[in-house]
Protein backbone atom coordinates (compact mmCIF):
# COMPACT_ATOMS: atom_id res chain seq x y z
CA UNK A 1 0.00 0.00 0.00
CA UNK A 2 1.28 3.32 -0.69
CA UNK A 3 1.55 6.05 2.35
CA UNK A 4 -1.31 8.34 1.21
CA UNK A 5 -3.51 4.64 1.12
CA UNK A 6 -2.08 4.14 4.91
CA UNK A 7 -2.68 7.57 5.95
CA UNK A 8 -6.59 7.29 4.71
CA UNK A 9 -6.79 3.64 6.57
CA UNK A 10 -5.41 5.14 9.62
CA UNK A 11 -7.47 8.62 9.35
CA UNK A 12 -10.32 6.57 9.26
CA UNK A 13 -9.66 3.91 12.21
CA UNK A 14 -9.14 6.80 14.37
CA UNK A 15 -12.36 8.77 12.76
CA UNK A 16 -14.62 5.52 14.10
CA UNK A 17 -13.39 4.77 16.72
CA UNK A 18 -13.93 8.09 18.93
CA UNK A 19 -11.58 6.87 21.37
CA UNK A 20 -7.52 6.23 21.64
CA UNK A 21 -6.76 3.54 19.55
CA UNK A 22 -3.30 1.32 20.74
CA UNK A 23 -0.96 1.67 18.57
CA UNK A 24 -0.43 -2.32 18.50
CA UNK A 25 -4.08 -2.17 16.84
CA UNK A 26 -3.32 -0.14 14.33
CA UNK A 27 -0.11 -1.71 13.37
CA UNK A 28 -1.73 -5.20 13.11
CA UNK A 29 -5.24 -3.61 11.28
CA UNK A 30 -2.60 -2.03 8.72
CA UNK A 31 -0.36 -5.11 8.51
CA UNK A 32 3.20 -2.91 9.75
CA UNK A 33 5.34 -2.73 12.29
CA UNK A 34 4.95 -0.39 15.44
CA UNK A 35 7.64 1.99 14.29
CA UNK A 36 6.11 2.49 10.58
CA UNK A 37 2.50 2.27 12.12
CA UNK A 38 3.53 5.28 14.38
CA UNK A 39 5.66 7.38 11.51
CA UNK A 40 2.27 6.20 9.19
CA UNK A 41 0.01 7.91 12.13
CA UNK A 42 2.50 10.95 13.05
CA UNK A 43 2.06 12.01 8.95
CA UNK A 44 -1.29 12.04 9.21
CA UNK A 45 -0.88 14.08 12.53
CA UNK A 46 1.56 16.61 10.86
CA UNK A 47 -0.38 17.17 7.96
CA UNK A 48 -3.27 18.21 10.47
CA UNK A 49 -1.02 20.68 12.33
CA UNK A 50 1.03 22.17 9.28
CA UNK A 51 -2.75 22.79 7.25
CA UNK A 52 -4.38 24.31 10.53
CA UNK A 53 -7.36 21.79 10.02
CA UNK A 54 -10.13 21.54 12.65
CA UNK A 55 -9.20 18.32 13.83
CA UNK A 56 -5.91 17.04 15.28
CA UNK A 57 -4.53 13.73 16.36
CA UNK A 58 -3.06 13.28 19.82
CA UNK A 59 -0.78 10.25 21.25
CA UNK A 60 -2.00 9.33 24.77
CA UNK A 61 0.37 6.77 26.35
CA UNK A 62 0.81 4.72 23.48
CA UNK A 63 -2.69 5.11 22.12
CA UNK A 64 -3.91 7.93 19.47
CA UNK A 65 -6.89 9.46 19.32
CA UNK A 66 -8.36 11.84 16.77
CA UNK A 67 -9.64 15.42 18.80
CA UNK A 68 -11.19 19.24 17.32
CA UNK A 69 -8.37 21.64 17.50
CA UNK A 70 -8.18 23.57 20.46
CA UNK A 71 -8.14 27.16 18.04
CA UNK A 72 -11.59 26.00 17.05
CA UNK A 73 -13.75 26.06 20.79
CA UNK A 74 -14.97 29.31 20.60
CA UNK A 75 -16.73 28.64 17.28
CA UNK A 76 -17.64 25.18 18.43
CA UNK A 77 -19.17 26.48 21.45
CA UNK A 78 -21.00 29.19 20.06
CA UNK A 79 -22.61 27.00 17.40
CA UNK A 80 -23.61 24.74 19.84
CA UNK A 81 -25.29 27.39 21.77
CA UNK A 82 -27.41 28.19 18.45
CA UNK A 83 -30.69 26.71 18.66
CA UNK A 84 -31.02 26.67 14.88
CA UNK A 85 -27.85 24.95 14.04
CA UNK A 86 -28.99 21.43 12.98
CA UNK A 87 -25.71 19.63 13.35
CA UNK A 88 -24.11 15.83 12.07
CA UNK A 89 -23.62 13.48 14.61
CA UNK A 90 -19.87 14.12 14.54
CA UNK A 91 -20.17 18.02 14.87
CA UNK A 92 -22.59 16.89 17.68
CA UNK A 93 -19.98 15.14 19.24
CA UNK A 94 -17.66 17.28 18.86
CA UNK A 95 -19.83 20.08 20.02
CA UNK A 96 -20.77 18.24 23.65
CA UNK A 97 -17.51 17.04 24.15
CA UNK A 98 -16.27 21.19 23.85
CA UNK A 99 -18.23 21.91 26.21
CA UNK A 100 -17.31 18.78 28.94
CA UNK A 101 -13.98 18.70 28.88
CA UNK A 102 -12.33 22.50 28.62
CA UNK A 103 -11.77 22.25 32.22
CA UNK A 104 -10.39 18.72 31.88
CA UNK A 105 -8.05 19.75 28.93
CA UNK A 106 -7.03 22.73 30.06
CA UNK A 107 -6.23 21.21 33.27
CA UNK A 108 -4.41 18.18 31.30
CA UNK A 109 -2.14 20.81 29.25
CA UNK A 110 -2.48 19.45 26.23
CA UNK A 111 -2.52 21.79 22.93
CA UNK A 112 -4.82 19.59 21.34
CA UNK A 113 -8.44 19.78 23.03
CA UNK A 114 -11.39 17.85 22.44
CA UNK A 115 -11.61 13.84 21.96
CA UNK A 116 -15.05 13.15 19.78
CA UNK A 117 -18.21 11.54 21.52
CA UNK A 118 -18.96 8.07 20.64
CA UNK A 119 -21.27 7.08 22.98
CA UNK A 120 -24.97 8.36 22.21
CA UNK A 121 -25.76 8.13 26.39
CA UNK A 122 -22.67 10.54 27.01
CA UNK A 123 -24.22 13.48 25.02
CA UNK A 124 -27.59 13.20 26.17
CA UNK A 125 -25.85 13.69 29.53
CA UNK A 126 -23.94 16.44 28.35
CA UNK A 127 -26.94 17.71 26.41
CA UNK A 128 -28.72 17.73 29.29
CA UNK A 129 -25.88 19.32 31.44
CA UNK A 130 -25.43 22.26 29.20
CA UNK A 131 -28.90 23.37 29.30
Amino acid sequence: MRLSELESVVEALLFIAGDAVPLASIAQTIELDKATAKAVVQSVADKYEREKRGLRIVEIDGAFQMCTAAECFEYIRNMYKSPQAALSLSGNSACLLAAFSFCKNTLWNKKSAFPILNSRLQRRRLRKSAV
